[in-house]
């Protein structure tokens, strides 16, 4: 009797390890991204450009009532790059935003953020509504930010357009 027992405890243990081997084989397929979990965001590596961040002709900076010009530099050889005009407007800064080509037709975000496309630093704000791309790889859209120039000019920050957690294309907001 013993040994019919044993028998039956060996055949459940080797039952056991067989199905957890099928079950975490997958079956050679490629397994899918499980949905609210998203991969880090790398890091920025902008192709440098000399006109990054630099104020309109006869502009400072940061003074309110003037605008500030950025270029978009592409990240990571994205081939995304574009241009961002910020103006100061009542108590907040309205930030248009113009991708000259590159983007595949859809969605894709727009960020403020805390340091520099070299030295990230911490999440400020999402602009609102995103950049819609179109089929040609080009997008234009204009949002609004609740920082005033003055606060995003005071410190380092940096805008920055996503593809869902890719960084595309990115420009320092230089403090002044």
């Amino acid at each position: 009797m013993r040994t019919l027992w044993l028998l039956i405890g060996m055949a459940l243990l080797a039952g056991a390890l067989a199905f957890g081997a099928i079950a975490c084989d997958g079956g050679g397929e490629e397994e899918e991204p499980t949905p609210g979990v998203t991969a880090p965001l790398p890091t920025l590596e902008p192709t440098p450009t000399p006109e990054e961040a630099t104020p309109t002709e006869g502009a400072t900076p940061g003074v309110s009532g003037e605008a500030l010009e950025l270029t978009l530099a592409e990240v990571a050889g994205s081939g995304v790059t574009g241009s961002a005009t910020l103006t100061p407007t009542d108590g907040t800064t309205e930030v248009a935003v113009t991708i000259d080509g590159g983007l595949a037709e859809g969605e894709y975000l727009l960020h403020i953020h805390q340091g520099t496309c070299a030295a990230q630093g911490a999440f400020v704000e999402a602009l609102l509504p995103n950049l819609i791309a179109q089929p040609d790889g080009s997008a234009e859209g204009t949002a609004e930010t609740t920082q005033t120039l003055d606060t995003l000019t005071a410190t380092d920050h940096y805008l920055v357009v996503f593809d869902q957690n890719t960084p595309l294309a990115c420009a320092d907001i230089a403090a002044s």
